[in-house]
């Protein structure tokens, strides 16, 4: 008489562990636990309201975005008032130089955007370079700069880098999701957006050495 031995397959996670309730829908990255942020978040409507969690976090994430862009416009608008010209010039013009470039570019280099499923009615041979990724950059890119040259705070300067850099990594994701960009499409955004702010703080620079 044989002796059967009843054994869970290698493959299968122990029961309790956290792997064994997954299924083909979940995504690690979204599962993982928040940090101190994201806990104040989830008890801010009460117990047991993932729904509401998820809402009120929308909402947040609206106003903090507009809040930068409209930080900008009011921030040049207060430059103006109190005559710090070169403030309100690098406000204003950091958007505008990269727009200015952004556009030069298009009209000499005609490049074809991808040939997939297009999200958005726009000239077929404008896809380099990614003026929207450049324009995230320069705007905030330019107030994380002002910013952290102002606050001594560590954290808060960290913080303040973290969000300008994920906004416009947000952007250049959406911009190829759409259809509208190639990587190198991307790169060529990345670049212009760069160019614009450092050319921006060294016209400032002069502009204040040529005052003195």
């Amino acid at each position: 008489m044989s002796t059967r031995t009843l054994s869970t397959p290698a493959s299968s996670p122990p029961r309790g562990h956290p792997a064994a309730s997954r299924t083909a829908l979940d995504v690690p990255v979204l599962d993982q636990k928040p940090g101190r942020l994201g806990r104040r978040l989830a008890v801010l409507p009460g117990k047991d309201h993932p729904v509401w969690t998820y809402v009120l976090g929308i909402l947040f994430a609206v106003v903090a975005i507009a809040s930068l862009s409209i930080v900008a416009a009011v921030g040049a608008l207060i430059a103006v008032a109190a005559k710090h010209w070169r403030l309100a010039g690098f406000l204003l013009f950091a958007l505008d130089v990269e727009s200015a470039a952004y556009r030069a570019t298009t009209l000499v280099i005609h490049r074809h955007r991808p040939e997939v499923l297009r999200l958005e009615k726009l000239p077929v041979n404008a896809s380099y370079p990614s003026g929207h990724t450049a324009a995230s950059i320069a705007v905030y890119g330019g107030l994380a700069l002002l910013l952290t040259s102002r606050i001594r705070n560590r954290k808060a300067q960290v913080a303040i880098w973290v969000v300008a850099i994920l906004i416009p990594v947000f952007v250049a994701f959406s911009r190829m999701y759409r259809g509208m960009h190639h990587p190198l499409d991307i790169a060529g955004g990345v670049v212009i957006g760069v160019a614009a702010v450092s050319m921006l703080v060294l016209v400032t620079r002069a502009s204040g050495e040529a005052a003195r």
